[in-house]
This record gives C-alpha cells, structure tokens and sequence, in this order.
C-alpha cells in the first residue's frame, strides 16, 4: 500500500526528501531480515531469512528439511542445531536467494513507506511548531502596539488633564 502525502496545502515541506536516511532504513530492516528466524510451523508475521525448524521428532523433522533443501533452503550450521532428549530436531535453514531477493524488494517498499510517514509527521509537526511562533509573534506585536496605543493615551489624557487644570487655576 502507497499512500501519497500532500504539501503545500496544511503542511509544508521542511525537511526534504532525503536517500541516505532512506538507505538508513532500508539496512536496518534488511540486517533485522538476514538475523531473524521464523517458525517453521507458525510462518506467519514479520519476513525473516531463516525458519527453524522444531516440528518433532527425527522421522518427522527430516523429510520436511530433506524437502526444503531439495527445494534450495540451505542449512545454517552456524546456528544451533541439536535433537533433545525427546528426540526432537531443532535446525535453522534459510531461504532461497531468488525468495529472500523477493523478501528483500518488499522490505525496501516498506522502508520507504515508513520513511515517507515519518517525514510527513515530521513535516506536520513541524509546520504547527511554525504556526505557533507565528501566532505567538504576533500576539507580542498587537500586545506591544496596545501597550504603546495605552501609553499614547495616557499622555494624552495626562496632557488634556494638566491643561484642564491650568485653566481652571489661570483666572
């Protein structure tokens, strides 16, 4: 899903679109994809490079990882592998290079996604930030010019006042 985010109109473009924060992203989440490991028999959520596999015993565990080898997964043996005193088979294989590519193409579709909404937040918020020393500007300039148009008046009451009473004390 692409959403399109709109400047110009209640949101202004402050921070610009900017690829090394892009590219920022995009190897995290695809360092985060390489270490991850799903489970081989619950594969839904977040896109990992890995399955572990720990479905049961030897008898069952095997041809399931014969299968996926059979089908270009490849072995992790530098992650734990055993079989516990049940029996069971705990191994990690990892996918296919032409699946975790595909992998890959998505989490970078996200990652700008991702990048994309952020910024316009940022953007957004921002923006009300501006608004805010605007509107806070110009209440200190309309309070300064009350200030000033008191003052003035002031005087000039002040003024009419002392004249007012040089006449009344002239004669």
């Amino acid at each position: 899903m692409t959403t399109t985010y709109n400047y110009g109109d209640n949101t202004i473009e402050f921070f610009l679109f900017n690829q090394n924060e892009v590219d920022s992203i995009i190897a995290k989440l695809e360092d985060n994809y390489m270490a991850s490991s799903h489970s081989y028999s619950n594969p839904k959520g977040d896109l990992a490079a890995n399955i572990n596999l720990r479905i049961g015993p030897v008898a069952i565990t095997l041809p399931v990882l014969l299968e996926l080898c059979s089908q270009g997964y490849v072995l992790r043996t530098d992650r734990y592998c055993s079989v516990d005193a049940t029996g069971t088979l705990d191994v990690t294989v990892r996918k296919p290079s032409a699946m975790i590519q595909e992998d890959i193409r998505a989490i970078r579709a996200v990652a700008l996604e991702q990048y994309e909404a952020e910024r316009y937040k940022r953007n957004a918020e921002e923006t009300e930030r501006q608004i805010a020393i605007t509107l806070e500007r110009i209440q200190r300039e309309e309070d300064a010019r009350a200030e000033t148009a008191k003052a003035k008046a002031l005087e000039k009451a002040k003024a009419q006042a002392l004249a007012d009473l040089r006449e009344a004390y002239s004669e």
